[in-house]
């Protein structure tokens, strides 16, 4: 069954988008030593929307694979590298001194590319890229939903691991993540795989929950929501010690597991108006994604972050990121049309 546009999962883009722009722009205010605990437990529920995003793309992914056949790989590889290029650049160009490139030594370079420094958030499109790899080398050979599965214990066993390695290894467990130490599990190939995966498995199957499906799906979400942010509520005196060690990287499996129980939620033919409206700006979502961390640093510049407090500033840097979106997204479609077809106006997927 061909994944064609659906007004839910464009209105779940707009919603990951304004998550993930919350919890950078709320992170901007605090350090990981600084962070009350009721705004770090915000901040992560926020960072749902990244997991969400692997699972709308692979939705889509299988889509392009029946519509285009082996044609959707270079479409979707030439897209992603190309906005990712070019906002790359940008935010080389607007966050960081060119004179940064004379003293960088090879780990600052490499952080840089891979991970989109000085605008963290580009990490997404290499890791994109990676997982549309994969999920093209098994598409069609009925593994999509055993390697989805195989995807998401390996992550739960690598968290599970890392949790337990800096008790037994101390300080040196840092070298096995030398770029971000901490969260090392949260942007590794399985995770962003399991999350793809699953939204491709799903569109295989065309899978359409009926009612009572949404609903549990729906309640499954919210529950992993709320679970992450609850557990960031509680005193850590009275959290296990285990659990109070590892308490990120738990949290990460169950938002993880919340946002996709959303995405298949989504995938229910039925939709309301509230969700027709937002739709509208599903386009949108990459955009701001892309936009956001150049627009935080130029406020930033512009006006102290001290003199807005961090609700104001939140609101500014949506409203500054979806304008500047608008305007992104209409020069990459009459770009993609030129380039494309350069004699037939056409708009970019």
């Amino acid at each position: 069954m061909t994944a064609e546009r659906n007004r839910n999962i464009d209105a779940l883009r707009v919603v990951a988008a304004v998550g993930v722009l919350w919890s950078h722009s709320l992170n901007a205010f605090y350090s990981s030593y600084e962070w009350p605990r009721l705004l770090a437990g915000l901040i992560l529920v926020g960072r749902a929307g990244v997991p969400f995003f692997f699972f709308a793309a692979g939705w889509a992914y299988s889509g392009s694979l029946e519509r285009h056949g082996n044609r959707a790989l270079r479409r979707r590889v030439l897209q992603l590298a190309g906005i990712f290029a070019a906002a790359w650049l940008f935010s080389m160009a607007a966050g960081q001194p060119w004179s940064w490139w004379s003293t960088a030594g090879v780990r600052d370079i490499l952080a840089a590319v891979f991970y989109g420094m000085p605008a963290g958030p580009l990490w997404f499109f290499p890791a994109l890229i990676g997982a549309t790899l994969v999920g093209h080398a098994i598409a069609g050979r009925g593994m999509t939903g055993a390697a989805a599965v195989l995807a998401w214990v390996a992550f739960l066993a690598g968290v599970i691991i890392t949790a337990l390695l800096p008790g037994i290894m101390g300080d040196k467990a840092a070298l096995l993540n030398p770029l971000t130490p901490g969260i090392v599990l949260y942007r590794t190939a399985v995770y962003w795989c399991g999350a793809y995966l699953t939204g491709m498995a799903l569109a295989e199957r065309g899978f359409a929950p009926d009612g009572r499906q949404t609903l549990a799906l729906v309640l499954a979400g919210v529950t992993g929501l709320a679970i992450t942010l609850a557990m960031y509520l509680v005193p850590v005196a009275l959290l296990p010690r285990w659990l109070a060690g590892s308490l990120t990287s738990i949290a990460v499996c169950v938002y993880s597991a919340g946002a996709t129980s959303l995405g298949a939620a989504a995938l229910t033919p039925r939709s309301g108006r509230l969700v027709e409206l937002v739709a509208k700006a599903g386009p949108l979502a990459l955009w701001v994604y892309v936009v956001h961390p150049v627009v935080m640093t130029w406020l930033t510049r512009l006006f102290p972050t001290a003199s807005w407090g961090p609700w104001l500033y939140t609101l500014a840097v949506a409203a500054v990121s979806f304008a500047a979106a608008t305007v992104g997204l209409s020069a990459w479609r009459l770009l993609y049309s030129v380039a494309v077809h350069p004699t037939r106006p056409r708009t970019a997927p």
